[in-house]
């Protein structure tokens, strides 16, 4: 009687992604299993538009809360109607500095306009390919930056979030550059790490949607703080 082999668990896991993706309406073969900053449980992707509009979304300034819906968590039960293939589907809510919300749909063979600021319009926003591509350099910057929190395991350190704070209070503009020759005596990942953190958390402003993320990266608080 042949051996029937068990699977391992990783395997296991990406055959349980791979089937809630398929019940979405999606394939199963190209999966990213991403964890938003602050999130404790990854989202479930199946393609390269949906990871590039995960980043966009997470780069956009005027969101200061970010939900994604459920269905596309890892470990979510299949919805009971899957999405067909091709049309607009939710994939956020978010909530603006205004108090203003946003329902953020994928769209990737829609025509929405190339606009700079997703958040600059209406209530109800489809993100599309060109949406990706009038955002290119944010696109490429946040996987970065993202990754430069989820490096901070302990957690963000209250002093040096004080620190930058103050130190960005005392000019205009500040380079990453200069911010770490003014801290010297902070770990330079730990740094990175927060100041990525108090770009997340809206506290602090940047040059991250026209210039690559450096040690050029332009820094400041924002208008009127």
């Amino acid at each position: 009687m042949p051996r029937v082999q068990q699977k391992s668990p990783r395997q296991a896991q990406r055959d349980r992604v791979s089937s809630a993706i398929q019940a979405r309406g999606e394939a199963g073969a190209n999966i990213w299993l991403i964890r938003p900053p602050f999130a404790s449980r990854d989202l479930a992707l199946s393609s390269d538009f949906q990871r590039q509009a995960f980043y966009l979304i997470e780069g956009e300034h005027s969101f200061v809360r970010i939900d994604y819906a459920e269905p596309w968590w890892s470990g979510s039960p299949a919805s009971s109607a899957p999405s067909v293939q091709g049309e607009p589907r939710h994939f956020a809510s978010a909530v603006s500095y205004e108090g203003k919300k946003f329902e953020l749909y994928l769209d990737p063979k829609g025509c929405s306009p190339a606009t700079q600021h997703i958040g600059a319009g209406s209530g109800l926003v489809h993100i599309s390919g060109y949406t990706i591509d009038a955002n290119a350099q944010r696109v490429e910057n946040w996987p970065r930056i993202v990754a430069c929190i989820r490096r901070l395991l302990v957690g963000v350190s209250p002093v040096v979030e004080r620190r930058i704070l103050l130190e960005l209070g005392s000019a205009r503009a500040v380079s990453m550059r200069e911010l770490a020759f003014r801290l010297v005596d902070v770990n330079p990942a730990v740094l990175r790490g927060t100041v990525a953190a108090l770009l997340r958390r809206r506290e602090i402003c940047s040059d991250l949607d026209v210039a690559p993320w450096s040690m050029a990266t332009k820094l400041h608080l924002e208008e009127g703080s």
